[in-house]
């Protein structure tokens, strides 16, 4: 199959060299690939020139702001940008889709898609609350991404004509170690707790989570929501680790909101 030379893949990295070449593998053939790294100092950048990727680089700022970079900066040679984490794969379905619907006149400006989340190699059929949906392809133009206080810390701006598309793509949470994904997220507390209330768009997940107040009680309501409510212990060892996951993500939010 031969893409649409007006769409491109942006990878955001940094020191992904565990994830970056299976996340690759997964791009389908004749998609441009711009990686947008943010001071790696592993072989994440060898890793990407061997696979023909144009690369920018750019200090970390947020995934808001990673992602409005890449936009600003190709807007001259693409129509769409499809963003993937290097801790995730796209399989064929989403390309084909992308190739097939994308010209459309009426085509939204931003399509989330949905994701399944995978711990260990297995897939969690049952903790994570699906369906779990990001905005991951966006029509070029300025500034789509604005922060909010959940997920990635990002959502989008007011006006866009949104799609929803049941084609899920693969989040491999871990892909790296423990302890990579536990240093990540301390980030991401402390960045959720000092952002604005959004004024974007929200997904009813977000939504949620926005309404509920960050306290003591919430790291064991998530775990007994994920474990139980949800039945996380269906998936055995992988769902009680990613609901413990979260539950330390919870007491991490906590903790930075009284120091902010």
């Amino acid at each position: 199959m031969t893409q649409s030379p007006r769409l491109a893949a942006v990878i955001l990295t940094k020191n992904e060299e565990r994830n970056l070449a299976t996340c690759l593998a997964a791009v389908t053939q004749g998609v441009a690939v711009v990686v947008v790294d943010s001071g790696s100092t592993d072989a994440t950048l060898d890793i990407a020139r061997a696979h023909g990727c144009e690369i920018l680089t750019r200090d970390w700022t947020g995934f808001a702001d990673q992602r409005n970079f890449a936009l600003r900066a190709l807007a001259s040679r693409f129509d769409w940008l499809v963003f993937i984490d290097a801790d995730e794969t796209f399989p064929p379905a989403i390309w084909d889709w992308a190739e097939a619907n994308l010209d459309e006149p009426k085509a939204a400006d931003v399509v989330y898609l949905s994701q399944r989340i995978h711990i260990g190699g297995r897939m969690l059929r049952r903790a994570p609350h699906y369906p779990i949906y990001h905005p991951r392809i966006v029509r070029l133009r300025p500034d789509v991404f604005v922060n909010n206080r959940s997920g990635h810390g990002e959502t989008v701006r007011e006006g866009l004509s949104l799609r929803y598309l049941d084609i899920p793509y693969h989040h491999h949470i871990i892909g790296r170690d423990l302890g990579s994904w536990l240093h990540k997220h301390v980030g991401l507390a402390l960045m959720e707790a000092r952002a604005q209330p959004s004024t974007g768009m929200l997904t009813a997940r977000a939504r949620l989570n926005a309404m509920m107040p960050t306290g003591p009680l919430r790291p064991p309501a998530r775990f007994f929501f994920h474990y139980v409510v949800c039945g996380g212990w269906r998936d055995g060892r992988p769902g009680f680790i990613y609901s413990a996951l979260y539950a330390w993500y919870e007491l991490t939010k906590w903790l930075a909101a009284l120091q902010v």
